[in-house]
């Protein structure tokens, strides 16, 4: 398991993030047949596809991993449709090309798809406080079963965050704060930096626990420990 920094300063760290980026009044389109991704998978597509099949008995690869291949390569061109739009005042059109929307390998819909949900979690999710991101690596054999068998990566996923709120509450209540409750967001990634499956999970984590103070209004997590203090991972792990 390790453990990553804060998000922010305490009290700070979401909040400077809202409005830090002004929307763009143009549109430039990205013409994504010259980038390189698209290129090596449109000059090796089929030389790979052929390659696995001859590899897996001529089974070929999954459904869903070649329709993702091939919905890549349509992604954001006009050749597979695309959006009309007209100035009501000027009348001048602007062509925008569909994009695939899918959860595969694409730069623009992963891009697209990470800064929505982080618009929506730091507007409309996680309060004004520190937020710790930690992240459970996996032996690599459980990596493999995992990609499959979702139930039991679900299963996986919430021993994690149980594991961690834990040991938030076992703080909280040294500190005299009885019945804390935390909060966190679990993303699972499916692939590793080489782009190798490689099953792990983000987890970002409000850095203490939530408790009601005398009105039953719930106050503000405490400063946790540092989780990155040997002792703090060696009682961790054993749970």
């Amino acid at each position: 398991m390790a453990v990553g920094e804060p998000s922010g300063t305490y009290g700070t760290g979401l909040a400077a993030c809202r409005g830090a980026v002004a929307p763009s009044l143009n549109y430039r389109p990205r013409h994504p047949e010259q980038g390189a991704l698209h290129q090596i998978v449109r000059e090796h597509y089929e030389t790979f596809r052929a390659h696995a099949a001859e590899r897996r008995d001529r089974q070929g690869l999954p459904r869903f991993v070649e329709r993702a291949f091939q919905d890549f390569l349509t992604c954001g061109c006009l050749a597979a449709g695309f959006a009309r739009f007209r100035c009501a005042t000027c009348r001048h059109d602007q062509f925008v090309a569909f994009s695939w929307k899918g959860r595969g390998f694409c730069p623009s819909c992963g891009g697209r798809r990470m800064t929505e949900r982080a618009a929506h979690l730091v507007d409309y999710v996680f309060p004004d406080v520190p937020v710790r991101q930690w992240v459970l690596t996996l032996p690599s054999q459980v990596r493999y079963v995992l990609a499959w068998d979702h139930a039991l990566c679900r299963a996986v996923v919430a021993v994690y965050v149980r594991a961690v709120f834990g040991w938030y509450r076992r703080q909280a209540r040294t500190r005299g704060v009885l019945n804390g409750r935390g909060g966190a967001v679990v993303i699972v990634q499916r692939f590793g930096a080489a782009l190798n499956l490689n099953v792990h999970l983000h987890a970002l984590v409000l850095d203490g626990v939530l408790a009601k103070d005398g009105e039953g209004v719930a106050d503000s997590p405490y400063k946790g420990a540092d989780p990155r203090h040997n002792a703090c991972l060696s009682d961790l792990a054993t749970m």
